[in-house]
């Protein structure tokens, strides 16, 4: 019987690291900026989903898995208020896909629909599988041994009429998933 996924966001570059936070950053000539500027678009960050980075036995796959933003963590992490997350200022499509049963796993390309989110009714489904396949999931590897990812592309949209400040908002992965 497999355990709940265990899904965690991850660097896509060795050594993979886990990411706690993201700065969307905007590249003007050759300068970065650590801020996006009112009416322009942030450089382009991308991240893996991973499913059973550790490689444990027994964990199942995440089905029907999607990505969007809520306003934070803990209590806030199903509203959908400030305005980044209201504003559907983040954007998100898929770039890749793949399984292994060691790290990091083979990549393949895929081209997904960019795609503006912001809360539960403006979300990013997985459109390729880590197997290939057309379904939203994100295997544990072919066995519930392995690994599975979902590699995405995301960067922001800020209007120009944001306001300038920092703000904070979080990408949320869901996803279902049986015994």
């Amino acid at each position: 019987m497999a355990t709940t996924p265990v899904l965690t966001f991850q660097s896509n570059t060795s050594p993979y690291s886990q990411l706690n936070s993201i700065t969307y950053q905007e590249t003007i000539g050759l300068t970065t900026y650590n801020f996006v500027i009112a009416g322009n678009k942030s450089d382009h960050y991308l991240f893996r989903v991973y499913n059973n980075w550790a490689l444990a036995t027994g964990i199942a796959n995440a089905l029907n898995v999607y990505l969007t933003t809520y306003d934070g963590v803990g209590v806030a992490s199903h509203t959908a208020s400030t305005i980044p997350v209201s504003g559907e200022w983040v954007h998100l499509y898929e770039d890749g896909y793949g399984e292994n049963s060691i790290q990091p796993g083979i990549f393949s390309a895929a081209a997904g629909s960019d795609t503006a989110v912001g809360g539960s009714g403006n979300i990013y489904t997985i459109q390729v599988g880590s197997d290939g396949s057309s379904a939203a999931v994100i295997n544990a590897g072919t066995n519930n041994n392995g690994l599975g990812f979902a590699e995405i592309t995301s960067y922001v949209s800020v209007p120009s009429n944001a306001p300038q400040e920092s703000i904070s908002f979080a990408i949320s992965c869901q996803y279902e998933w049986t015994s």
